[in-house]
């Protein structure tokens, strides 16, 4: 019996379908500057990071949202935790047994929420990473 194998993309294939999405997405012609040269690279998936700076800000949905591809070609969307690299790895990590079983893992993704949220609180940040202005806080 012949089993088949899933073919696996290379990193430069990955980084293609994530700006094919985004130009698609955003209705744009340009086909550089929406992503970080950053990536988390995992066992069966990468995590790429949108540049805050590109004309992704535009688009809320995306303004806080990092995209995982896996290695066969998958992707989505998934919360940006650029700003701690720390989180983000387990976010990747995390997806990547995704990718790998098709179940998330409930325990440790809840773990990795947990600290996002805490993060947020303990430096005053709202969900987009934005300092919280101080009459907010009384």
């Amino acid at each position: 019996m012949t089993q088949l194998t899933k073919k696996t993309i290379t990193l430069e294939k990955a980084r293609e379908i994530v700006l094919k999405d985004l130009m698609n997405f955003l209705k744009s012609k340009y086909k550089s500057g929406f992503l970080r040269h950053e990536y988390i690279e995992k066992e069966h998936c990468w995590m790429f990071f949108i540049d805050q700076n590109s004309d992704v800000l535009t688009c809320k949905s995306l303004r806080n949202s990092a995209y995982i591809v896996s290695k066969e070609g998958e992707h989505g969307l998934v919360a940006d935790y650029f700003y701690d690299m720390g989180l983000a790895d387990e976010m990747a990590s995390v997806m990547s047994g995704y990718m790998e079983t098709g179940k998330y893992d409930v325990e440790r993704l809840k773990k990795v929420l947990d600290k996002a949220e805490s993060y947020y609180r303990d430096n005053y940040l709202d969900r987009y990473g934005k300092p919280i202005d101080d009459k907010y806080l009384e």
